[in-house]
């Protein structure tokens, strides 16, 4: 099979300017909007629709010196427009929870940037088919190295993905028989992912970002490659009164 997904995502972010435990308080909210085409046996099926929400109610904020970290608590909706027994839909149809921490290191008065974030994801099953998916690990990683006079960075990111427990469906675990007679007990995923990306500052705190992934050491999922074209920019910087 063949899948092309095409996806623009919103992501609205807010620090409440609220002290709590040494930090401040934040949240966010993530919207995509997503066109995924499947091409299988000679048939080609297409589907649009908004898929899983990310709603973040609490992200505490923290930083010293060079180094800036937090921790936050994540919630994916459904996806919509779901239909039982459809060749293709549009996100995952359980609700998941995922408490995550990140750390930023910026040395050299931030011409370079380390990253590295860890999600844990708690997957609801699907009352709808009575699948249940197993919980995930994520690690995400980054480096960058800004270049001198050019007003840039380049460097590689990446993440690894290991599903921990086992996908169960009414509550017994899920086997499936291999092309060469072989079992697969729980279908637990695995995938490394590793790319170049390149930065280019807007103003003092936006940022255009350019990046491409590449999948390895695939399991139980999909395996290829993905483009991202990341923009981000502050509210302040749309207030600007014009003189």
């Amino acid at each position: 099979f063949k899948v092309r997904v095409l996806a623009v995502a919103v992501k609205l972010s807010h620090n409440w300017g609220v002290k709590f435990l040494g930090g401040e308080v934040g949240s966010s909210v993530a919207i995509p909007e997503v066109y995924e085409q499947l091409k299988v046996a000679g048939s080609k099926n297409t589907r649009e629709s908004i898929g899983n929400i990310n709603v973040v109610p609490f992200t505490l904020y923290n930083h010293k010196g060079m180094v800036h970290w937090y921790y936050e608590l994540q919630m994916e909706t459904l996806g919509s427009g779901y239909v039982k027994g459809a060749s293709i839909n549009i996100g995952q149809h359980n609700v998941a929870f995922t408490p995550s921490a990140a750390i930023t290191l910026t040395p050299h008065k931030g011409t370079q940037n380390i990253m590295s974030r860890v999600d844990y994801v708690f997957n609801d099953p699907d009352h709808a088919t009575h699948y249940h998916s197993g919980n995930e690990f994520v690690w995400q990683y980054g480096a960058q190295q800004e270049i001198p006079h050019h007003r840039a960075s380049i460097g590689i990111s990446g993440y690894f993905y290991q599903q921990t427990t086992k996908d169960r469906i009414s509550g017994a675990e899920v086997v499936t028989r291999n092309a060469d007679g072989t079992r697969e007990v729980g279908y637990k995923g695995r995938a490394l992912d590793l790319g170049p990306q390149v930065t280019f500052p807007w103003g003092k705190h936006g940022a255009l970002i350019m990046k491409w992934d590449h999948d390895m050491l695939v399991e139980n999922k999909s395996r290829g490659n993905a483009f991202w074209f990341q923009f981000g920019i502050p509210f302040s910087y749309l207030h600007h009164s014009s003189k």
